[in-house]
């Protein structure tokens, strides 16, 4: 059995399937982001999963304007008139995301494909509210992208 001291970090665990648990924390079991945990980089674009970015070149139609990628909306949405206060950032990157996997049938496919895997956006140590920063950040691109995927999942 590994055993980790409290100061040590975490070890990034790169899975593909089947899942490589990765090591307990000492408690007999692996945590939940040990186990089953795909981390996305907006850095890598030759990564399987880097479709799921906002960076990456899916375009997305909203109100019947296209936008070269899912960010291109997101961005754009902060001065649209009917977002004058952008203070519902959560809220509308769900809605950026579900259009763009609305739109794009193949990442719908992928994203269902991750079953129950806890999904991390690693996109460098600055950003700890979309990502997961030096992996202290609230991650809640991952954590909407899991509930794209539940919703998904939901309408099967």
């Amino acid at each position: 059995m590994f055993h980790r001291s409290k100061k040590e970090r975490p070890r990034p665990v790169t899975l593909t399937p089947p899942y490589d648990p990765g090591p307990s924390r000492g408690r007999g079991e692996p945590s939940p982001v040990e186990v089953n945990t795909i981390r996305i980089s907006e850095s890598m674009k030759l990564e399987p999963y880097y479709g799921f970015t906002n960076v990456a070149p899916y375009e997305v139609i909203y109100k019947n304007k296209e936008y070269p990628t899912a960010e291109h909306l997101f961005q754009a949405m902060k001065f649209l008139p009917d977002q004058p206060r952008i203070a519902e950032h959560i809220r509308t990157m769900d809605m950026v995301l579900d259009k763009k996997f609305e739109q794009h049938p193949e990442l719908q496919r992928k994203l269902l494909e991750t079953e129950q895997a806890y999904l991390i956006l690693e996109n460098g140590s600055k950003d700890t509210f979309w990502g997961n920063g030096d992996g202290d950040g609230l991650n809640r691109f991952g954590q909407a992208l899991m509930r794209l995927r539940e919703k998904l999942r939901s309408q099967r």
